[in-house]
């Protein structure tokens, strides 16, 4: 009698360690792509180098996946203004996308960013913002169209704009003069 139940109770021990999920199944198939926080209405602060001038980003909603080092924004609208509170940049996208510990963003669907000092506009489907060298890029063949308050346009790919330099390039410009 003895004997059964040592052995009913290794294979009950056994039964349950085969049918435990292992840790990387719980981790992809118990969490089933959710979120470990997901905000809505949700405003934050990216310090920059200078912690006078953050950064706000503010979105309809922003789901933070720790594990993927990823942060996902909906509808997201951002600025930057001075000491004076004066707007130096400002803009929107549909979407974000973006890395949690170095804050590299693309923004996706009808990108719109409003250069207040140049007094211009950029247009695009998708750039990319990396965080610590504070530039503007777009890849590849994407077309960025640059329209001044004075009506001028430009269009062209390979933007570069770095915002604490304040410069501007293009790979490649199509149409229009860049003097800015």
């Amino acid at each position: 009698m003895r004997q059964i139940s040592v052995v009913g109770t290794i294979l009950a021990l056994f039964l349950l360690v085969a049918c435990t999920p292992s840790p990387q199944v719980i981790t992809t198939e118990g969490v089933r792509g959710l979120p470990d926080l997901r905000l809505s209405d949700a405003q934050y602060r990216l310090k920059t180098d200078d912690e006078h001038m953050p950064i706000v980003v503010q979105a309809a909603e922003i789901a933070i996946y720790n594990t993927r080092e990823h942060a996902t924004l909906s509808s997201p609208s951002f600025w930057r203004a001075d000491e004076d509170g004066t707007l130096l940049f400002s803009g929107r996208a549909d979407s974000a996308h973006a890395h949690t510990t170095n804050y590299d963003t693309t923004l996706s669907g009808s990108v719109e960013i409003l250069d207040h000092q140049r007094e211009l506009t950029i247009y695009a489907e998708q750039l990319l913002w990396l965080h610590d060298l504070e530039t503007l890029v777009s890849e590849g063949d994407e077309l960025i169209l640059i329209v001044t308050a004075a009506g001028e346009e430009i269009l062209g790919t390979g933007l570069t704009l770095h915002v604490t330099e304040k410069t501007l390039s293009f790979k490649r410009v199509i149409h229009g003069i860049v003097g800015l």
